[in-house]
Formats: C-alpha cells, sequence, structure tokens
C-alpha cells in the first residue's frame, strides 16, 4: 500500500507499523479518503507539536477537497481536510 500513496512535501508515508501517526487523506480529487500512514518530521527549536485526535469536516472542506472551491486548482494533494488543518 505505501508504494501506491502519493509523496508530500512535508511528512513521509511509511508502514502504519513504523508510522508516527495516521490520517485519512484524499490523494486526488476523485479518489475516495485513504488510510495514510507517516512519520513525522524533525522539530524544529520554535515548533511544538499538538496531537488531534478528532476535528469536524464542513461543506468548505469538502468543496476544497474536491478541487471545488473559490481557487480551483490550487490543491495539493495529499491533503488531509479538517478545520484544525486551515
Amino acid at each position: 500500500m505505501i508504494n501506491q500513496l502519493p509523496t508530500h512535501p512535508i511528512y513521509q508515508a511509511c508502514d502504519i507499523k513504523e508510522a508516527d501517526a495516521v490520517a485519512w487523506a484524499l490523494t486526488s480529487k476523485d479518489s475516495d479518503l485513504v488510510m495514510y500512514p507517516f512519520k513525522f518530521p524533525e522539530l524544529q527549536e520554535n515548533e511544538v507539536r499538538i496531537a488531534v485526535l478528532y476535528c469536524g469536516l464542513c461543506q468548505g472542506d469538502v468543496l476544497y477537497g474536491r478541487n471545488k472551491w473559490f481557487n480551483e486548482g490550487d490543491v495539493k494533494y495529499p491533503i488531509v481536510l479538517g478545520h484544525e488543518y486551515f
């Protein structure tokens, strides 16, 4: 499965057994949500890491994920939606 996941500019997709976290992501505007296990990047001195266990989704999230929001064509996949993302 890992070979099928697109690369992300920050988070490194990995096998679920080695993952620091798992998110549900869209890999394209037409995809279903897929499990996206990943490794965290190294924290910098001026950064903190916060565990988000749940988030809300609204119609705007869905439209953005499907690339039908205001700036059509600007969505970079894979993307994890939710109000904590924005």
